[in-house]
């Protein structure tokens, strides 16, 4: 009991001897334990400037200054609707700039037979007319046809000649010696053909002409007018394409034709823009112009100065395939801005394939396909420089250089005994062929 009572005194008296026996003196500064945010007050101390002893518990008020992030923008969607960028503070999620809505973006289809969104596989009920019902099954027809690697003879259209047609939705759209070549046509440009499913096509003909048969009953009564060369005025042929075309419309057909023209000025040839008058073409509802073999077998030099040169696309020189082209296809837009004209449908026809060639280079029986003339350029090279301007300016085109090349590829003998004549004019033969070729375009339309 007595060592217990000592003990006891020692601890005391060492209690007492640790206590502060100062009067404490504040820092004049805050010991900061945890900083201030936008909207959370700090925490801090003053402490005894000799002992460390916490004096008073301090707070430090909120700064009230946000720190700014961005909020992600979000795309719209079919079904979702989008959002601008936003900003909110870092520290509280305070919004600092509100997102704004933008609007849904909506299904998205091919066309009016497609029936499943491109984007987010969203499946529609289609709203078709009979026709478009009709149309449709002929499209998954085709999908169904190719995904299946059947014969693709099955399903095309032949007429009595054997060639093959080919048909978009019913309509003739194209002629193909070569079934690899109308093949290739349906799959890389996706086009969808009406199926035919058997060679025997006759109950399906909608139109007798002579031994070819399209519906152009739309067309019949339309007076059509034809601008070009020697072959639209008809040399070593009778009856020529402008005849058989008056023939299957039933109306008048203007030959507008001269033997020697041109499509380009500067040259040996006289230029045929004369002839694309309101006056010449009486009002015309299709004018055709044919024009260009003059152009690419007698280009040549004038005193050191080459004319008929094939240009490019940014050429303005009338000597030239393309500055020419550009002179006749803005004509044509300021006749379409007339009353008289405005309805009218014009269409250039590219040359078609020739054995001419420039007597500079050589023989007048070249049946090359990839000849060239004087200036280095073939006549596909000035077949694809009509097309190119015609497309800039929305002008239609009927590609006869590469239907004849066709008929030339698919039998060469035939092609010179039939249909050649001199090898610039066609026979009678092959102007019926070329007056089935345009009509195919103009009921396309």
């Amino acid at each position: 009991m007595r060592k217990i009572s000592i003990f006891l005194l020692i601890f005391i008296s060492v209690l007492t001897l640790t206590a502060c026996l100062h009067e404490h003196t504040p820092l004049d500064k805050i010991t900061v334990v945890s900083n201030p945010t936008c909207s959370i007050a700090g925490k801090g101390y003053i402490l005894c400037t000799d002992c460390d002893t916490i004096l008073t518990v301090v707070s430090i008020p909120a700064t009230e200054e946000h720190i700014p992030e961005d909020i992600p923008e979000r795309d719209a969607t079919c079904t979702l609707a989008g959002l601008t960028e936003g900003k909110k503070c870092v520290n509280c999620g305070k919004i600092l700039l509100e997102q704004q809505e933008t609007p849904l973006l909506g299904h998205t289809y091919d066309d009016k037979f497609d029936e499943i969104c491109n984007e987010c596989e969203y499946v529609r009920e289609l709203e078709l007319t009979d026709d478009e019902v009709d149309m449709l099954e002929a499209k998954n027809a085709y999908i169904k046809y190719f995904s299946n690697n059947i014969s693709a003879t099955e399903y095309m259209l032949y007429d009595v000649n054997g060639r093959v047609v080919a048909l978009k939705y019913g309509i003739p759209v194209g002629i193909y010696q070569n079934i690899d070549k109308a093949i290739n046509d349906l799959v890389e440009n996706s086009i969808y053909y009406q199926v035919i499913p058997s060679l025997n096509t006759s109950m399906y003909y909608l139109f007798n002409m002579n031994d070819y048969h399209i519906d152009i009953s739309f067309l019949v009564g339309k007076k059509i007018a034809c601008i070009g060369d020697s072959v639209t005025y008809g040399v070593g042929a009778n009856p020529n394409y402008v005849t058989n075309l008056g023939i299957a419309l039933n109306s008048t057909a203007i030959n507008l034709g001269t033997s020697g023209t041109s499509l380009c000025y500067g040259g040996s040839r006289v230029c045929q823009i004369s002839k694309l008058t309101e006056e010449l073409m009486d009002g015309a509802d299709i004018v055709t112009i044919y024009l260009g073999i003059n152009d690419w077998a007698a280009a040549g030099n004038t005193n050191g100065k080459p004319f008929y040169l094939l240009g490019t696309l940014d050429s303005t020189d009338t000597s030239t395939i393309y500055g020419a082209m550009k002179m006749w296809c803005n004509k044509i837009v300021e006749l379409k801005k007339t009353e008289k004209y405005k309805n009218t449908q014009f269409y250039f026809i590219t040359p078609h394939f020739t054995s001419w060639n420039n007597s500079v280079i050589g023989s007048n029986r070249d049946w090359s396909q990839n000849k060239s003339n004087i200036h280095g350029y073939t006549q596909k090279d000035m077949s694809e420089a009509i097309k190119t301007v015609c497309k800039q300016y929305g002008i239609s085109v009927i590609d006869m250089y590469d239907y004849t090349s066709q008929l030339y590829q698919q039998n060469p003998d035939k092609y010179k005994s039939e249909y050649a004549g001199d090898g610039v004019h066609p026979t009678a033969t092959c102007h019926k062929l070329m007056s089935e070729y345009i009509l195919i375009h103009l009921s396309a339309k």
